[in-house]
């Protein structure tokens, strides 16, 4: 499964893929500019304004995060 992930993920570098991001942005309750739509956490494409896509592997769950319906699929 790792293996596959990494293939998904692909070329960290790579700027066109959704996955790849510049900063990670911190929503924490209490913050003036806390939204509790998003969450608490997350990675963001600065250049395309948006959130990166991300996946996590639970133990027979694949929970997606993402800027756009389209994109989690």
């Amino acid at each position: 499964m790792l293996h596959a992930e990494e293939f998904i993920r692909g070329n960290p570098q790579d700027e066109g893929r959704p996955f790849h991001y510049y900063v990670l942005k911190l929503n924490l309750p209490g913050q003036q500019d806390s939204l509790p739509s998003l969450p608490w956490v997350n990675k963001w494409r600065s250049h395309h304004n948006c959130m990166a896509n991300d996946f996590f592997t639970y133990v027979d769950d694949v929970q997606t995060t993402g800027a756009n319906a389209k994109e989690c699929w």
